[in-house]
């Protein structure tokens, strides 16, 4: 089992994902349950074989998604906030920004052909008797079942090194909205510089 995050790594992620930390946070703090919508056949295997299913990004209901978050992404490192993120990673390593734009180039191809997801959705409590009408209708078919669950699965633990395996709220949204999380990430950066810098600096060694 991975363990719990350090309080290093812990400030990392709220660094990097503002967005997913708060939300994290509000989901665990609540007690928020989650609900996976399926058919009882594949529920049934689910159970029974104890086993996640995923299904790969190019297959899913709207395959878009991936090329429209690199569309916002790349909308944003072309902006004035794209410039402040580069000047950033400049000052705190030379020779960083090169090769993370290196590495996430060589990545971009297999981020839409070899990504695999599975799609969890916030389960209220008025809908521990229906369900979400919505969510039968996409994935329940004539035999639909949800698989309710706790949140202590999709608590912010290190991640496998074996399996590769994250858990992340979704943010949909559109281009001016994922420049203004955009920009909160370059500001993050900016004010904490010096940690940053002593992070990559222990790394190294």
């Amino acid at each position: 089992m991975s363990a719990p995050l350090t309080p290093e790594q812990k400030r990392l992620f709220g660094i990097f994902h503002p967005h997913a930390a708060i939300k994290q946070a509000i989901a665990f703090s609540n007690g928020t349950r989650f609900a996976y919508y399926t058919r009882a056949e594949t529920a049934a295997c689910i159970l029974k074989n104890k086993q996640i299913w995923m299904r790969k990004s190019m297959c899913m209901n709207d395959f878009s998604e991936v090329q429209h978050g690199l569309n916002c992404l790349y909308a944003a490192y072309r902006s004035e906030i794209g410039n402040r993120f580069r000047s950033v990673l400049d000052r705190l390593f030379d020779g960083l920004r090169s090769e993370i734009e290196e590495l996430f180039n060589g990545w971009t191809g297999h981020m839409r052909t070899d990504t695999y997801l599975t799609c969890v959705s916030e389960h209220k409590v008025k809908e521990d008797i229906l369900g979400r009408l919505s969510m039968w209708r996409a994935y329940g078919g004539t035999n639909g079942v949800a698989l309710v669950m706790n949140n202590a699965s999709f608590q912010a633990t290190e991640p496998s090194d074996v399996l590769k395996i994250y858990a992340s709220p979704v943010a949909y949204f559109d281009e001016k909205k994922f420049e203004e999380k955009f920009d909160e990430v370059v500001n993050n950066l900016e004010k904490e510089a010096d940690f940053l810098g002593l992070s990559l600096l222990q790394d190294g060694q």
